[in-house]
Formats: C-alpha cells, structure tokens, sequence
C-alpha cells in the first residue's frame, strides 16, 4: 500500500488535522474537491453497472453518487431478495474507488447497526455466491480493478487525516475507498 502514499497525499494534506481552520484551504483540498466535481459529472460507467447489478436482482440501486467530501468512492446499496436465502444480511453494499483501481463489496444487516462481512470471519455459500455475482459485474465495467486488499483494512496512513480520523489514525481503507460504512 505504500506505493499509494502518493495519490492520498496528493488528495489529503499532510500534518494538518481536519478540525484545523486552514485544513479546508489547502491545495490537496482543491485538488480533491476538483476530483470530486469531475466525478460527479462522470458517473456513466458506475450508472451503467449499478444498472446491470440491479436487473440481476430485480430492484433498483441507489445512492450511486461520490458521497461528501472525505469520500472517494462511487457507492451503491443492493437490498438482498429473500430468495436468496441469506440469513445473516439484508444489505449488500459495493465501491468503486476512484484514487485506485480498488472496490469493495460486503454485506450487511442493516443501516442502523449489527453485523457485516468485513467483520465475519466466514461467510456460507449463499453469502459468497452473492458476493462473487456482484464482483463478476464490477470487473465487466472495471476490469482492471481490484478487490481492496483487506489486510490493509486497519492500517494506518502517516500523516493525514480523513473525515472520521484524526491525524495519523486515518487508514488506506478511509483514505481510497471511504470513511463511511454502513453497519
């Protein structure tokens, strides 16, 4: 992960806390909020997955967009069908990043709380066949990505902060893919 120290120092200023006044100031800031726009405007390639995902399972996906400022990710919420037979989850979520050819998909029970995949140590096969459905969609569209290296899950980038973290406690995982999970 360190051969992204570049790109998020890039997006994310260095030495400087989120809570300092000047944090909203600097160029990396500009850079990013630049990014950002430039995203939003670009959202056909993620709309055109998000779609394609959602006619598998018979809804619609939404909240697709790049969410707020410490956030670099296109984000879609899929609610699992029932004839699934997925007990565990009702929610699975996916990102695509955008500072790295990195995405992420997980399943959840819920906005308000309780477990994830991140967090299960196994998941069954019903769990994992609806998970590598979702990654065979995302590498139709991004062929080139990959699925975030989870052992960098919780490690730390030096020097910056992310919207939820304050300096030197912000991970790769806040810094490329988001800061905003939902549990």
């Amino acid at each position: 992960m360190k051969e992204y120290l570049d790109i998020i120092y890039k997006y994310y200023p260095k030495d400087i806390d989120t809570s300092d006044l000047n944090y909203s100031n600097t160029p990396e800031i500009g850079r990013y909020i630049q990014l950002q726009d430039y995203c939003i405007k670009n959202t056909h390639t993620f709309d055109a997955l998000s779609a394609r995902i959602a006619g598998k399972f018979n809804q619609v996906t939404n909240d697709y967009s790049l969410r707020g400022i410490f956030d670099f990710s296109y984000k879609a919420i899929l609610y699992i069908p029932e004839n699934l037979n997925i007990e565990n989850f009702s929610i699975c979520v996916f990102y695509v990043s955008v500072l790295a050819k990195y995405y992420c998909i997980y399943l959840t029970q819920s906005y308000a709380g309780g477990v994830n995949s991140l967090e299960y140590l196994t998941i069954d096969a019903a769990e994992q066949n609806l998970i590598n459905r979702v990654e065979k969609c995302i590498k139709i569209y991004y062929p080139d990505y990959e699925p975030f290296p989870m052992e960098y899950f919780e490690e730390r980038v030096p020097r910056v902060s992310s919207g939820k973290r304050h300096l030197d406690n912000a991970t790769y995982f806040e810094c490329l893919i988001t800061d905003t999970l939902l549990f």
